[in-house]
């Protein structure tokens, strides 16, 4: 139902937006448009960002989804408008997954061996079988399928819930629990032929 205030003086509310006319118009440099249209998507951004699985990134998170809400107004070449607002909320969604992706992956990376970790082996040689435990366990991670390894670093390292891995994954929750449970067969198998 449109609003006939707007349609009559000819613009177009975030409450109420007409893609046909704004999305074009976006495109064609309209900056109130582009306005328009970022603010018809806030309550989309404000829901997506407050999620508890985008905490890793929250700082950014905003960003991101606006990012990708001018990306897809800039790139939509549709002729059917009717579907805008899912195309968007589908994009902005991967945006966000593919960047809390990219934040566990680097973090991974970064993690440091913590010092009481350090301080326990060093110059202790009673436990240099501990120490050397703890290398090959990591050595033995970096083996795993790349699925395996991003499941078990979201579980245990990034401290996700099975849900929230599932909806990273986008599968089912009994399809994480199944892939964690065969990720650490794995590991366990590929610990004892090290």
């Amino acid at each position: 139902m449109k609003n006939n205030h707007f349609e009559k003086i000819g613009q177009h509310s975030a409450l109420n937006p007409d893609f046909a006319i704004l999305v074009p118009a976006a495109q064609n440099g309209g900056k109130r448009s582009m306005e328009t249209l970022c603010e018809a998507f806030r309550p989309l951004v404000l829901s997506l960002i407050n999620k508890a699985r985008f905490a890793p990134i929250r700082e950014e998170a905003e960003s991101i989804c606006y990012c990708e809400i001018v990306r897809c107004i800039q790139s939509y070449n549709g002729s059917e408008y009717s579907h805008f607002a899912g195309f968007v909320k589908k994009m902005v969604s991967l945006a966000l997954q593919n960047a809390l992706r990219k934040e566990y992956g680097t973090s991974l990376r970064e993690q440091p061996v913590p010092e009481e970790t350090l301080s326990l082996y060093a110059g202790a040689e009673t436990r240099e079988d501990e120490a050397l435990d703890i290398l090959r366990e990591r050595e033995t991670l970096k083996r795993l399928p790349a699925n395996y390894h991003r499941l078990l670093a979201y579980y245990y390292w990034g401290g996700c819930s099975e849900a929230e891995i599932a909806e990273i994954f986008g599968v089912s929750h009994q399809a994480v629990s199944k892939m964690k449970q065969s990720a650490l067969k794995q590991l366990r198998l590929l610990m004892e032929n090290i």
